[in-house]
């Protein structure tokens, strides 16, 4: 590896080495160049996303070709975790994604992404993959476990059409590949439905707009 991120790492430090670890995954993606590779270290790493108001934010976005990869190959023993909690009654119109690729050589493996949540109401954000989202730009995702994300559209009687989709992972790149993926336990919820109200959705733990999905 290039870099390397460990949970008991400092960002000041170089991270060129595993005593010399950063400490969030985030600072060595910024740190990075093209084509480089960034170890991240067992553990569990808690983030949490601004919060944004539409569907463009995520705690860490990789948004160049660089490889972040696990450590042990073992997804389970690298954990990413979006601390913002689910609330009935706030949250509205928010997306506290884990993770954002939108580089076609970007490659995200053998780590956990967990505990996304977006939620939308009548102002009507479109939501998609709440722990991840390839974007436009494309990237690949493999050997992950994607888990425990939740997408929420809440309307009221008469509000415009919403749309959503993808509780774990969504793809919107003809170039983006999600391959060899443990995706389990993501929850949606679209609210009511009435003859003058229509719901649109995709896909409870994948929405795939374009790209490819196997194994």
């Amino acid at each position: 590896a290039d870099y390397y991120v460990s949970p008991t790492g400092n960002d000041s430090n170089n991270g060129t080495t595993r005593s010399t670890a950063f400490k969030t995954i985030a600072h060595a993606i910024d740190v990075a160049s093209a084509g480089q590779k960034i170890c991240v270290l067992k553990g569990t790493y808690e983030v949490v996303a601004a919060g944004t108001q539409y569907d463009d934010g995520a705690a860490i976005t990789v948004s160049k070709a660089v490889t972040v990869f696990g450590e042990t190959g073992n997804p389970a023993d690298v954990v990413v975790r979006n601390t913002k909690e689910w609330s009935a009654t706030s949250n509205y119109n928010k997306c506290y994604r884990v993770f954002k690729l939108n580089s076609a050589g970007a490659v995200l493996s053998g780590i956990t992404a967990e505990n996304g949540i977006a939620r939308g109401s009548t102002s009507e954000p479109k939501f998609y993959g709440s722990n991840i989202k390839i974007d436009t730009n494309g990237g690949t995702v493999t050997n992950c476990i994607i888990r425990n994300g939740r997408i929420d559209s809440i309307h009221t009687q008469g509000a415009d059409p919403s749309t959503s989709g993808g509780g774990a992972i969504a793809c919107f790149a003809q170039d983006g590949l999600i391959t060899h993926c443990v995706i389990s336990n993501n929850f949606s919820s679209m609210g009511r439905t009435s003859p003058n109200q229509k719901t649109q959705s995709g896909g409870t733990a994948v929405f795939l707009k374009s790209g490819t999905l196997r194994e």
